[in-house]
């Protein structure tokens, strides 16, 4: 199990319903922390555990506590810890049979002044991370756009659904995470701005950007639709429609 899946939950565990006890949702990762996978994993649990979050809101009655659990077989990186225990989450390190609390691991990158996780160096490393996977260049240009729905394009193909099928249930957290960086770093780069947390959107993290930052944009939103529904939620023409209304603004 990883963080990659961010619509179904991994394990729910129901304390009892007389008297109605916690109804526990449980995050599993057994891929590790490698170094190389920190800043895609620590988006995937920000973004996972946000959803988490909703999706315990909507199925836990009145008067039953929802509660969040992270149970991983490695340290987490100590941004992270901090930012899910504010937020409520358990953080559970798991060897065999043996479990303890997490106590966290130093972060390869730099923190918000909250002490949890700053986006903006995590999304950008998976912006790299994109760039070097699929040969597309770095820094991003509006053009390489293109090249991004065609790897969008082809991972609905390899699923087996065509350009314009419907395919609701496809997911793909890491492409999300790495994709949507991309995109974002691509308008990011070019009209300025910042990466900022915002739990009430589909997808949490948005790029702020425009004058004042008063224009906010998914795009990691965006690819999650691209997967689901195909061409018609390109991401070369999000970013025209953008350029459109930023630098007309």
């Amino acid at each position: 199990m990883s963080l990659d899946s961010f619509h179904h939950i991994d394990l729910i565990v129901d304390g009892g319903d007389d008297p109605p006890l916690a109804r526990r949702f449980i995050a599993v990762n057994t891929r590790g922390w490698l170094p190389e996978d920190e800043a895609l994993l620590t988006l995937q649990a920000i973004i996972k555990f946000t959803m988490y979050q909703r999706r315990a809101a909507d199925q836990v009655g009145p008067g039953r506590p929802a509660e969040l659990e992270l149970v991983t077989l490695e340290e987490p990186p100590d941004t992270l810890l901090r930012w899910l225990k504010d937020r409520g989450v358990e953080c559970t390190t798991i060897d065999g049979e043996a479990r303890s609390p997490a106590v966290g691991r130093p972060s390869g990158y730099a923190e918000d002044g909250h002490g949890g996780p700053a986006l903006g160096p995590l999304v950008e490393a998976s912006a790299r991370r994109f760039a070097d996977e699929h040969g597309l260049p770095w820094p991003p240009t509006q053009a390489s756009l293109a090249a991004l729905d065609e790897v969008l394009g082809a991972r609905r193909a390899e699923a087996g659904f065509g350009p314009d099928d419907e395919s609701p249930d496809l997911e793909d957290g890491e492409l999300l995470v790495l994709a949507g960086s991309y995109a974002g770093e691509c308008a990011r780069r070019r009209w300025g701005g910042s990466w900022r947390y915002e739990p009430q959107q589909g997808t949490p993290l948005v790029l702020a950007t425009g004058e004042g930052e008063g224009v906010k944009v998914n795009f990691h939103g965006k690819v999650d639709k691209y997967l689901c529904h195909g061409a018609s939620d390109s991401l070369a023409a999000l970013v025209v429609a953008l350029a459109q209304h930023v630098e007309e603004a």
